[in-house]
């Protein structure tokens, strides 16, 4: 249902820029944009606004 895009990033310091990038989305989507019935669905799987694996 989603259109996927992979890329390979080899450098380390586009690496982090990317991971920086994306942990600032992470932070503003849960704080601000998710709908209460987007974090309700979402609270099951214990999944939040830390994302370790980025």
């Amino acid at each position: 249902m989603q259109p996927w895009h992979f890329v390979v990033v080899r450098y380390a310091a586009t690496k982090q820029q990317i991971r920086q990038a994306a942990e600032v989305e992470e932070r503003e989507l849960f704080a601000t944009r998710a709908s209460d019935e987007w974090l309700n669905a979402l609270a099951p799987l214990g999944t939040d606004a830390n994302k370790a694996f980025l």
